[in-house]
């Protein structure tokens, strides 16, 4: 088993930094643990850096959340590094977190963390790998 330390970000949220590969580009947020959130989502500047047209997302999802129901561009990454794993064509939403919780980056969610088989001590701070 591997054990990853998380961060505090804001308000005490969890964080991690995992990093996000296409065309041979990498982008590396900060990203808040959201076992509430089914989908993994960052800023739009992360998928600009990544060099994806961001006027053209492959999809257009609705999420519900605290602001309400909105529809948000949808993106597909070649890989999604996080706690060890390397995860193939992940999709990726695209929010402007900025003036909601300005110390992260977006939010880690639900799919991903199944995808790495996390384990999450709230105790400690530290998400756990088989």
């Amino acid at each position: 088993m591997k054990s990853y330390a998380l961060r505090r970000a804001g308000g005490g949220l969890l964080a991690t930094h995992v990093a996000l590969v296409h065309a041979g580009v990498a982008a590396r947020p900060l990203l808040a643990l959201d076992t509430g959130s089914l989908y993994t989502i960052v800023e739009p500047k992360f998928i600009a850096a990544l060099g994806i047209d961001s006027t053209k997302p492959a999809d257009q999802i609705e999420i519900i959340g605290i602001g309400g129901r909105l529809r948000v561009p949808c993106f597909m990454i070649e890989r999604f590094h996080c706690f060890g794993a390397a995860l193939p064509g992940i999709r990726v939403l695209a929010l402007d977190f900025s003036s909601i919780l300005p110390s992260i980056n977006g939010v880690l969610g639900l799919a991903e963390l199944r995808a790495c088989q996390a384990t999450i001590d709230l105790i400690h701070n530290r998400v756990t790998i088989p």
